[in-house]
């Protein structure tokens, strides 16, 4: 997964600059990210364990290639895709819909980079269930999935 990593880390800025909302860095570094930004991003790994990469979402293109490039590699050899994807959906479901409110407050989209099939095909059902409930698109990318 390093070259794909190194990819990903690479096309943030451009996916922010096509959409037209690249932030300024240097003014926003250490301050709070507006929960208006129009797209927040997250940095997650995963492998045995699920480790949260960038604190809050967050539209500050240096985070998130510092996360990405953060990243380590799990020596396990275990690689549980369906509990990562139900933690996060979990962790985020309050950007989706807000408290007291059934109506939607953002869309949350959830891209899984993976170079295995995974070994928890047992959660799959959890996963989806929370993402249903929630309204919460989740996709996988890679050659397994």
């Amino acid at each position: 997964m390093d070259k794909q990593r190194k990819e990903i880390r690479e096309r943030f800025e451009k996916i922010y600059e096509e959409l037209g909302i690249v932030a300024d860095d240097k003014k926003r570094r250490g301050n709070p990210v507006s929960q208006d930004a129009s797209l927040l991003t997250s940095i997650v790994s995963y492998g045995m364990d699920v480790k949260f990469l960038t604190e809050r979402p967050t539209d500050v293109l240096e985070d998130i290639r510092s996360a990405v490039e953060s990243i380590e590699v799990d020596e396990s050899g275990t690689e549980y895709s369906f509990k990562a994807i139900k933690q996060v959906a979990d962790k985020f479901k309050s950007y989706r819909v807000s408290r007291g409110s059934h109506d939607p407050q953002r869309n949350v989209v959830l891209i899984t980079v993976t170079d295995e099939r995974g070994d928890d095909a047992n959660a799959c059902e959890e996963a989806i269930s929370i993402c249903k409930k929630f309204g919460i698109q989740s996709h996988v990318l890679g050659v397994p999935a």
